[in-house]
């Protein structure tokens, strides 16, 4: 049976979009991967196939009339009317059976078990949603010879010219609620989910027991509006999306170690929490310490200050800082640097200091209250060769 797995996209979702074939094909071969799209060059895809052909993966160039979709409703806007495309692929491609998968997901792991799996006489299966009472359509395994055997592409692309919130996701779980299989978790893990949680405290401990459950990850799934390509965000496995974003297609082929993204011969990692873009001397800092990870996170958005900081590879920006990412830095800080002006978060710097965690100011961004712990060090305010030492007597 051929595998044939199904993206749509449009040109602004190129980039993430050759990721995504990355992916499938370093942990895949013999697959055949069908592009639906309305306009994507003809150059691309020659590139993408010829680079390819060594393990046997062909990206197919299946483009279809811009007029097949016009009049498709479109609520959310970080989404296009080529979501709808899936609704097209009965009609589209010919396998039998097809594997449909967002532009925003990677695969991380071999998918042979998932197009071999038993549908039990449903046409379609999914994985649930986190966050609702439906599954999320982002990952489809699609039963393409049950489904011509119906009006389903005739009748959701009528139904989606009224659609109502969440567009095709609902249209298709109107459809097929109560005659799905629902995959696995480790098939559709969802982890943009941090941004939910962010906002919705109570649904954390159920959330990352889905992710818990989902182990080991199959396909990896950056829901929401928050995406990996972003300049900057708080997301999990941002890293994961980057290892294969930067994969060469000669690595593919042997299968080569995923390259990483982390600070080479990396000494210490700091963290700095921060309420103002303002941090005295993070760029003299940064650029001193090439070997030391400086991370730098808030609850809020961040400004051009602190995104000019992101010239320096090892500095790492977490804007709209959520609780995970907030674990996270506790648990691998080797120091953290209280050198942000405006007002302290001290809670999060009391943490640190009752976990023994060496913090670092400068006179006059400290905070007054901990300036009298024996693992809170002050320096002057010019002596910036003074905080470098201190970090360098910091190790893992």
């Amino acid at each position: 049976m051929e595998k044939a797995i199904a993206i749509s996209t449009d040109p602004n979702y190129m980039m993430p979009v050759e990721t995504l074939i990355k992916s499938i094909a370093y942990n895949n071969r013999d697959v055949n991967i069908y592009v639906i799209n309305e306009d994507l060059p003809q150059e691309w895809f020659i590139n993408m196939n010829q680079r390819l052909i060594s393990v046997n993966v062909k990206v197919i160039d299946t483009k279809i009339d811009p007029a097949l979709l016009n009049d498709e409703q479109v609520t959310i806007d970080y989404l296009s009317k080529m979501t709808y495309a899936r609704i097209l692929i009965p009609d589209l491609i010919p396998a039998e059976r097809v594997l449909y998968l967002d532009a925003d997901v990677i695969v991380d792991r071999n998918l042979d078990d998932l197009f071999n799996m038993d549908l039990q006489g449903n046409a379609v299966a999914a994985a649930d949603d986190y966050f609702g009472d439906f599954f999320n359509a982002g990952v489809l395994l699609m039963d393409n010879a049950k489904l011509r055997q119906t009006n389903f592409v005739h009748d959701l692309l009528e139904r989606g010219k009224n659609a109502p919130a969440d567009n095709d996701q609902t249209l298709l779980n109107d459809e097929f609620k109560d005659s799905h299989l629902t995959l696995p978790g480790t098939y559709n893990v969802q982890v943009g989910g941090d941004l939910v949680t962010f906002w919705q405290h109570d649904d954390v401990d159920r959330y990352e027991d889905e992710l818990k459950k989902a182990e080991p990850y199959t396909i990896i799934h950056y829901t929401t509006n928050s995406k990996p390509w972003m300049t900057t965000n708080s997301l999990r496995l941002r890293d994961k999306w980057w290892e294969y974003r930067n994969l060469e297609y000669d690595e593919i082929a042997q299968h080569a170690a995923l390259p990483s993204v982390a600070v080479p011969d990396k000494q210490a990692t700091l963290f700095t929490f921060t309420n103002d873009e303002n941090i005295k001397d993070l760029y003299e800092l940064a650029k001193a310490l090439p070997n030391y990870e400086f991370n730098v996170a808030a609850y809020t958005l961040m400004g051009s200050k602190l995104i000019k900081a992101l010239e320096y590879p090892n500095v790492h920006l977490y804007p709209s800082m959520t609780a995970y990412t907030a674990q996270q830095m506790l648990n691998s800080a080797d120091g953290y640097l209280d050198i942000n002006y405006g007002s302290k978060d001290e809670g999060m710097i009391e943490q640190y200091v009752q976990k023994g965690i060496p913090v670092i100011s400068f006179e006059e961004v400290a905070t007054e209250r901990f300036k009298d712990q024996p693992n809170y060090q002050t320096f002057a305010n010019d002596d910036v060769a003074g905080v470098v030492a201190a970090i360098k007597n910091i190790h893992h």
